[in-house]
């Protein structure tokens, strides 16, 4: 049975280092990549990132954050934008609330001969210095060479720009853009190849409570909910105008294998009914649950890319403020050429608090 056909999208690996020096070139021979780094800005205001890509404007502050008291929350914030493309946010503030760090899980759209339509661009961006209390900014151009055994782009040259800005607000709050963008060259010619962007991604992120799904439910037409799950990934929702369908459920994955290495995935429901109950008291209301599937190509650390047959059930109620549940998800690794089984992995059981 030929896998390749359903992996929808396909998945492809590149990884970027780039530090925070002032026009310098570093070379990771681990990686398979060279990396030049002109800094806008003075050295020490400069992130480090890291960006892993595969196939798969102005200052935030438009969000109305609700008024709150006391300092700014330390930990993780987790959400994404809501829309129809998948993009997700993990953001952590240190302790100090002086420092950060970011995860992001973009889909930029892509244009070009042989290059996939969309891209599952993973991107981390450590020791960011906030400028201003709960507030950061950060631009950070890259250059790489895409490993030759990456399939359809593998010996390619990605150049790319990366930019964004964030604002952390008291009560576990947090919002920010990110764009990027970045051309594929044909090493020899120059002759670019394909070009993508994920345009600038408007995200919120919350600290989601522990009592997220207490109360009566109440799901917000129109809402988006925010937060995290077991695996500390971040987690979303998109409430219908109606507030009777769950419209998507995104959350990033991390999948528990013999040898898959790979980095987070991104799970998807979408067209999820919200129980309106039954009887007098409406048991059950707010109850959701939805199953489903999807096929990646992961990583193996003998075995090289792999298809990943990914099963999940989803489960969740909707509280007076947020929302609660657990998304079940059992794999298995087969060979992208034979579609040979080479490992099944064992259930996993994660669970997730969301909030508006």
């Amino acid at each position: 049975m030929e896998r390749r056909s359903v992996l929808t999208p396909p998945v492809f690996f590149i990884r970027t280092v780039t530090r925070p020096m002032i026009s310098k070139a570093i070379c990771a021979p681990a990686i398979a990549a060279c990396v030049l780094l002109t800094a806008a800005a003075p050295a020490s205001a400069q992130p480090r990132v890291s960006a892993t890509l595969s196939a798969q404007g102005a200052f935030p502050g438009q969000e109305a954050f609700p008024a709150q008291t006391g300092r700014l929350v330390a930990g993780r914030y987790g959400g994404g934008a809501t829309g129809s493309a998948a993009h997700l946010v993990l953001m952590r503030l240190t302790a100090s609330r002086r420092s950060a760090a970011q995860t992001s899980m973009l889909t930029p759209r892509c244009r070009g001969a042989g290059v996939p339509r969309r891209l599952l661009d993973t991107i981390r961006l450590t020791q960011i210095t906030l400028r201003r209390p709960g507030r950061y900014a950060y631009q950070s151009p890259y250059e790489e060479t895409v490993p030759a055994e990456v399939p359809s782009i593998g010996g390619l040259k990605r150049t790319g720009l990366l930019r964004g800005s964030a604002r952390i607000a008291r009560g576990g709050f947090a919002s920010g853009i990110i764009r990027n963008r970045f051309t594929l060259r044909d090493p020899e010619t120059g002759g670019v190849r394909g070009r993508c962007d994920s345009a600038t991604v408007r995200w919120s992120a919350r600290v989601p409570p522990r009592s997220a799904a207490l109360g009566r439910p109440a799901p917000r037409p129109g809402a988006g909910y925010f937060g995290l799950t077991g695996q500390r990934l971040p987690m979303q929702l998109d409430v219908g105008g109606g507030a009777r369908t769950l419209v998507r459920a995104r959350t990033g994955f991390q999948i528990r294998c013999p040898g898959a290495v790979d980095r987070p995935v991104i799970l998807e429901a979408v067209r999820v009914r919200i129980a309106k109950g039954r009887g007098k008291r409406r048991r059950g209301a707010g109850r959701f649950r939805k199953f489903g599937s999807h096929t990646r190509t992961v990583r193996d650390s003998r075995r090289g890319p792999v298809a990943a047959q990914l099963s999940w059930r989803l489960a969740g109620r909707f509280g007076a403020f947020g929302a609660a549940g657990i998304w079940n998800v059992t794999a298995t690794l087969s060979r992208l050429e034979t579609g040979e089984e080479v490992a099944r992995c064992e259930p996993v059981a994660v669970r997730w608090r969301a909030v508006r």
